[in-house]
Formats: C-alpha cells, sequence, structure tokens
C-alpha cells in the first residue's frame, strides 16, 4: 500500500510538471513543427497518466481488467487515417 501511494504522490506530481511544461510550450518562441513534436509528446504523457489512474480505480475495485480508448492527439489521427485506407484496401 506504501508503494502505491508513493506512486500516486508521483503522479500528482508529474501532473503539475505537464501543466506547466505545457504552459511554457505554448507561450515560447519555438518553431512550429517542434511545438507540435513537443505537444504530441505531452499528450502521450497525458495519456499515461490517465491510463495509470483508471489501473489504480481499478485495481481498487478488484476488477481483473479495464479497456479504455485514449486519444492521443496526432497519433490518434494517423491511426484514424490508416484505418481509412484499410477499409480502401478490402
Amino acid at each position: 500500500m506504501e508503494l502505491a501511494h508513493s506512486f500516486e504522490l508521483k503522479v500528482d506530481e508529474t501532473s503539475k510538471k505537464i501543466a506547466s511544461l505545457k504552459t511554457r510550450v505554448d507561450s515560447s518562441l519555438i518553431p512550429a513543427a517542434k511545438k507540435a513534436h513537443i505537444r504530441a509528446k505531452i499528450s502521450v504523457l497525458k495519456a499515461i497518466k490517465f491510463a495509470v489512474e483508471m489501473a489504480e480505480v481499478t485495481s481498487s475495485d478488484r476488477k481483473g481488467f479495464y479497456i479504455s480508448h485514449v486519444d492521443v492527439g496526432l497519433d490518434a489521427a494517423v491511426l484514424k487515417v490508416l484505418e481509412h485506407k484499410e477499409y480502401q484496401t478490402e
């Protein structure tokens, strides 16, 4: 239980850092392509945070698994394009 609490504190701390980082990236003067790349990485971190939180809820409810669909910024758009191409080839 102590380990779980430790992880929870780290997730909360990381969440604050992610929010701060996103604000700094949005207000910085860097090339748009680099900014988009950094935002995509931040989206992945948010998705991981969500997955960890859901895993904690699932384990506290004594469920064996949890299924969730998480959109991760540009990656979700790429998946949609790939799915569309798969439908066209069938």
